[in-house]
């Protein structure tokens, strides 16, 4: 982030090398797979250190970051949007209109708000004046320091008030700083921000649709890696699959068009056997021969380790 606070320009080349949990310089080269998976590191770790909410995140004050650091943080968005098309889709959209200075409606927060809780289905019932479960609704609200006490007829206007508060209001000193830099860049545009988000969030549909296998299979050993793998994926829930994009492309979000399969030509042992993942040009190596059980387990064990090397030059 230190580059990014001493340019002014966000169109310029960057070179980036990655670092293993020893601080050891892992050996792959970047041509675009490791510059993805540096702008996937960067958001998820901003999404946990710097964000509230859940499946949508809004920025939060932090009092060791200072106007340069959300000047800087707003560069790298720009630049990841403008080098690889690389958007961190779980920023929620109200708050990036208001950093544009465009009007955001009503609805617009509190569904990015009811979204951003683990309690929307409390915000649904309460909004269609259900209110059964009073009590969890007032310790709700309490976490977000309301001081009116809800009722059928102001039960709406509140979570409204709430919303705004948490997605508009808090971060507004964040908006400030970045509005400056969106506003004098010219790709990414505010009317686009939902389809953007759409376009680039990763389903099981999507994914299946971008594999891409060599040639016209048909050895029985291939048949059955290829039927194995459109089967795994077919079973992959939003995190776990996001984590296979990431694994495949660098990226956590969809920015490239296909994921090139390579079925190997000669078998391995089970000791050598592996998925093989070059994210530079989104190609996935897989041996031929793998059953459902086999394939299934070594790509969770890969997955869930939330360690992944870049060691191919």
């Amino acid at each position: 982030m230190e580059k990014f606070k001493k340019i002014e320009d966000d169109d310029i080349m960057i070179e980036v090398t990655m670092l293993d949990e020893r601080s050891v310089e892992e050996m792959g080269s970047d041509d675009g797979g490791v510059m993805r998976d540096t702008l996937s590191e960067f958001w998820e770790s901003f999404y946990s250190m710097c964000c509230n909410g859940e499946a949508v995140k809004y920025p939060r004050l932090k009092h060791t970051l200072h106007e340069e650091d959300w000047i800087a943080i707003c560069r790298i968005l720009v630049f990841g949007y403008k080098a690889c098309g690389y958007y961190p889709i779980k920023l929620a959209t109200s708050f990036m209109l208001n950093c544009f200075g465009r009007s955001v409606s009503e609805e617009t927060v509190l569904n990015d708000f009811m979204n951003s809780t683990c309690d929307r289905d409390l915000i649904i019932n309460a909004k269609e004046g259900r209110l059964e479960e009073f009590d969890d609704l007032i310790d709700f609200l309490d976490d977000y320091e309301c001081t009116v006490v809800p009722n059928e007829k102001n039960v709406i206007n509140v979570l409204n008030e709430i919303a705004h508060k948490e997605i508009i209001q808090k971060p507004a000193y964040i908006s400030k700083c970045w509005k400056p830099i969106l506003l004098q860049q010219v790709f990414l545009l505010p009317e686009e921000i939902e389809l953007i988000c759409v376009k680039l969030k990763p389903s099981c549909k999507r994914v299946l649709e971008m594999l891409t296998f060599d040639d016209d299979p048909q050895a029985k050993g291939e048949l059955l890696t290829i039927r194995s793998l459109k089967r795994y994926v077919k079973t992959l829930d939003e995190n776990v699959l996001t984590k296979f994009v990431r694994f495949c492309t660098g990226a956590d979000v969809l920015v490239v068009d296909k994921i090139f399969v390579r079925i190997l030509k000669n078998s391995q042992s089970d000791f050598q056997r592996r998925p093989v993942a070059h994210t530079c040009g989104a190609v996935l190596e897989l041996p031929p021969g793998y059953e459902l059980v086999d394939l299934k387990h070594e790509f969770n064990n890969i997955l869930s380790s939330n360690v992944l090397y870049m060691d191919f030059v």
